[in-house]
């Protein structure tokens, strides 16, 4: 493993470490609150599908943003994602995998797979 991903890793760690053992109560929430609010910004800017899927709400108020289910997300797929990955091309390199077992395969470095289904809807996601 390169320094580099050594350095990041044991950064990390120590930030969450950090986080553990300092951020209760209100410090918390407050940190809580700052992420969700860079995620939903973050979001907003990169996912056509969620820009309209939020129009007409305070995105500040995060908390009150209308939710999306499995099934609407997979409708989406192409818009949902903030990568610009298509649902086919995944689809196509997700049941690949599946099928020989292989799970290195990604697209554009990114992992695709298929969820188990259990729902009865097989779920495409991205890691």
């Amino acid at each position: 493993m390169p320094a580099s991903n050594k350095l990041a890793i044991l950064t990390h760690f120590l930030q969450a470490r950090w986080r553990w053992k300092h951020l209760r109560g209100e410090a918390l929430e407050r940190f809580q609150d700052q992420h969700a609010r860079r995620i939903v910004a973050y979001t907003a800017r990169h996912s056509p599908f969620y820009r309209d899927h939020w129009t007409g709400h305070s995105l500040p108020e995060w908390r009150a943003l209308p939710t999306v289910d499995k099934s609407l997300m997979m409708q989406h797929f192409d818009t949902f994602n903030t990568l610009g990955i298509k649902r086919e091309e995944a689809m196509s390199i997700a049941l690949k995998a599946e099928r020989s077992r292989d799970f290195h395969p990604v697209l554009n470095g990114i992992t695709v797979g298929l969820s188990s289904g259990t729902s009865g809807h097989r779920g495409l996601f991205l890691a």
